[in-house]
């Protein structure tokens, strides 16, 4: 994953366990992936009440290096602004998809690594 799309994602690594290091590995083992699972549902949350282009810049602008995931949609789609709806659902989906992740690792009993950059 590109880190200006991380980046809508890191605060939730980050607020699920104190030892993450956005540039090394960090553990996520059974102590503080329940944390992220949750932190995962809330930020689905987030996304899903996203109802406007302005909320969604808002959104995107409000995590940690969140502006340079816009620049980076500007640089990919000239017409992004038009599409907002369309990258909104596919972080809905990246966000199903960590989650489906973070599941997995709890049902087999198995330590997530997760290196931020």
């Amino acid at each position: 994953m590109d880190s200006e799309l991380f980046s809508l994602f890191s605060e939730c690594f980050e607020s699920s366990n104190n030892l993450y290091d956005y540039f090394g590995p960090t553990k996520y083992n059974a102590r503080n992936i329940i944390v992220l699972l949750n932190a995962l549902k809330a930020n689905i949350d987030r996304i899903e009440k996203v109802n406007s282009l302005e909320n969604f810049v808002d959104f995107a602008g409000s995590k940690f290096l969140g502006s340079g995931f816009v620049l980076e949609l500007e640089r990919l789609d000239k017409n992004w602004r038009l599409n907002w709806e369309q990258y909104k659902q596919k972080l809905i989906g990246i966000n199903q998809q960590l989650i489906k992740l973070i599941n997995r690792c709890i049902e087999e009993e198995r330590i997530l690594w997760m290196i931020g950059y």
